[in-house]
């Protein structure tokens, strides 16, 4: 990431006085001719992370074929549309040469409907080492942001004799006028639900419970854990979407409840299969995907699931977290995210039918996930129901804060990791991400840095800091 420091300082001093400039991520990738490396996901273009001729399968996206497709980017709410005057794309690219294939950068007109092409990877020796792309903004920029801040960056091969590969793209938006910030929603509670202080300490335990650091006031745990107390805020994570992983050593006729083994001796119906029956699975964590396809396949995981609810009240939890909101993207496109959100508007009555509150975990994109829609989507007539405050990993490292700080204010409690702790320049300063986002909202909200697999405290590994 210090290259992408580098170039970003040297925008920032470009800059007349009363603009802003914003470097994003994408935020999601929409393939329309040709595909992507398998298990390859637009998170991967976050991180600049390669150089020479290094490859690193799950750290870029190879795009074959006869490739066509966009990224999406979301610019800040603080930012006005109308305020844009300046979009550069950035790329790290290895592939051919344009002699062989030329791949071409275009950013989408939403006034005319068409593509204005930005770039090609001219420049580029031919699967020689990682080369660096930065193409210079149109004209009139405004038009390439669309109402709701979207800005798409398509991606398209000239032939389909080859294929290309991204480490990372990104874009840095220039605005006049400065940034001005959007008012604090004032969090709304669902009826007959607790929500969770606001700027309260947080700590994340699901790699194991132990006493909360000091000055926590939330506290995550698993839901086979007990809560951590009556003086803290308890938030039950749930594993919604995926089953539990299988354990070494278990029994095939007696597995630990809820594992892969378990829900094949027991509800093999409700598992995602491929067109040859094959259990569909999250390779990341080992672990299979329900199937919500359908209503009545859905009605039939709540009943599994409700007891799950029932217990984190009954044991004293104050709320519910749900994962791996975003199992669609893992699915092999077997599932879709309508029929994800469908699942949660079920869920998410029922957990607040039973008093508990519910967090939106990760999955802030627009369109294919909860942005903008996260406390309205279930029932938008008054009283709106949906998802009552977010937790959200490496929004920070992603350039996402905003996505769920613009729906839910100050509660969002938010879990960044020392592995993925890029550097970027905050107000003339390089700062860590960490450190860049406690200096903006570490006042207000639960920020933490954690190591990736939140161990006890006294374990070897085990990392804290809040802002």
């Amino acid at each position: 990431m210090a290259a992408l420091a580098t170039a970003a300082a040297g925008l920032l001093a470009a800059a007349p006085a009363s603009a802003a400039t914003t470097t994003l991520a994408p935020t999601s990738l929409t393939t329309t001719a040709g595909a992507i490396g398998s298990g390859q996901t637009v998170s991967a273009l976050a991180v600049k992370d390669h150089t020479g001729t290094q490859d690193v399968w799950n750290k870029y996206v190879e795009f074959t074929g006869a490739y066509a497709g966009y990224r999406t980017y979301t610019v800040p709410s603080s930012v006005a549309p109308s305020s844009v005057t300046g979009i550069q794309v950035s790329a790290n690219y290895r592939g051919p040469a344009p002699a062989q294939q030329t791949w071409t950068w275009s950013l989408y007109n939403w006034s005319t409907s068409s593509w204005t092409g930005v770039g090609t990877n001219a420049g580029a020796p031919s699967w020689g080492s990682w080369k660096t792309l930065t193409f210079a903004s149109p004209t009139a920029a405004s038009a390439f942001v669309n109402s709701s801040g979207s800005v798409r960056v398509q991606l398209k091969a000239g032939n389909s004799s080859d294929a290309a590969n991204l480490d990372w793209e990104s874009l840095t938006v220039t605005s006049s006028g400065g940034s001005t910030p959007t008012p604090t929603p004032t969090p709304t509670p669902s009826t007959g639900v607790t929500l969770p202080p606001a700027n309260g300490g947080f700590s994340y335990q699901l790699g194991g419970a132990y006493t909360p650091e000091s000055g926590v006031s939330v506290v995550s745990r698993d839901r086979l854990v007990a809560p951590a107390g009556s003086s803290f805020y308890n938030i039950c994570y749930v594993n919604l979407l995926q089953t539990q992983p299988d354990q070494a050593g278990q029994s095939t006729s007696n597995p630990g409840y809820g594992t892969t083994q378990w829900w094949k001796n027991n509800h093999p119906d409700l598992l995602l299969r491929d067109g040859s029956g094959n259990l569909v699975i999250d390779a990341g964590w080992n672990e299979a995907i329900f199937d919500v396809r359908t209503a009545t396949k859905r009605a039939q995981l709540l009943e599994i699931q409700k007891p799950w609810f029932d217990a984190c009240k009954a044991s004293g939890y104050q709320a519910i977290e749900p994962d791996n909101l975003d199992v669609f993207l893992r699915s092999k496109n077997y599932l879709t995210f309508a029929q994800t959100r469908d699942y949660l508007k079920l869920v998410i009555p029922y957990v607040h039918s039973i008093g508990l509150a519910i967090g939106h975990k990760n999955t802030a994109e627009t369109g294919q996930g909860y942005g903008g829609i996260g406390k309205t989507f279930v029932d938008t007539v008054s009283p709106a129901q949906g998802f009552d405050f977010a937790i959200a990993e490496e929004c920070a490292a992603y350039w996402e804060c905003a996505s769920y700080t613009s729906v839910y204010g100050p509660l969002v409690f938010e879990i960044e990791y020392t592995d993925n702790n890029p550097n970027r320049v905050h107000n003339g300063t390089t700062k860590t991400s960490f450190q860049a986002i406690c200096a903006d909202d570490g006042a207000s909200r639960g920020i933490i840095l954690r190591d990736r697999d939140v161990v006890p405290a006294g374990t070897a590994g085990y990392s804290y800091q809040s802002c």
